[in-house]
């Protein structure tokens, strides 16, 4: 049986009974009591936005001053390990840094990502690499924009097949009717 359209659902207050404000003992109890007045002495940020892997700059002093690069590794995914990657950075040179090893870092270990180090000069080493990778894989696109997509037969070094193998581009622009 459903409740009765237009019915109010709660019970009316007895005839004459005032509302009480809550007692000074109510508040004191629950959440109030856990925290007391430690709302009106914090200074509020918007945390939320935090970057939980930042390092203080007393570190990234340290860091430079020893010519160590940082970078922050994973060493596991929703608690599962991932060794085969984990064992690849190692190789690399990354090397798992221990709480209290740098000054200002006590947290080295955040949901299974870890903080590693490794010296400057083996990062400007690798960042060179990538950028080279980077700039040949350019290279490769721009040669075939200009002169032809090669071909693993070698059907493509023809004169008749260079003049259509490669991409045609043309720039034009649009007019849009006015209404």
């Amino acid at each position: 049986m459903g409740w009765t359209k237009g019915k109010s659902r709660t019970k009316p207050p007895p005839a004459g009974a005032v509302k009480q404000a809550p007692t000074a003992e109510k508040t004191k109890t629950g959440i109030f009591a856990r925290v007391g007045n430690n709302w009106d002495e914090v200074e509020w940020k918007d945390r939320s936005f935090d970057n939980r892997f930042s390092l203080p700059e007393e570190a990234h002093a340290w860091l430079r001053q020893n010519k160590l690069d940082a970078q922050w590794n994973t060493e596991s995914v929703f608690g599962q390990r991932q060794d085969k990657h984990y064992n690849e950075l190692r190789r690399n040179g990354w090397e798992p840094v221990e709480p209290g090893e740098i000054p200002g870092v006590s947290t080295t270990d955040i949901e299974g990502v870890r903080l590693c180090v490794r010296p400057q000069h083996i990062t400007d080493k690798a960042r060179l690499t990538e950028q080279n990778k980077a700039q040949a894989e350019w290279d490769a696109r721009r040669q075939m924009l200009g002169e032809g997509v090669p071909l693993p037969s070698g059907a493509g070094r023809d004169v008749s097949a260079r003049r259509a193998n490669f991409i045609h581009s043309d720039y034009e622009r649009i007019v849009i009717p006015e209404k």
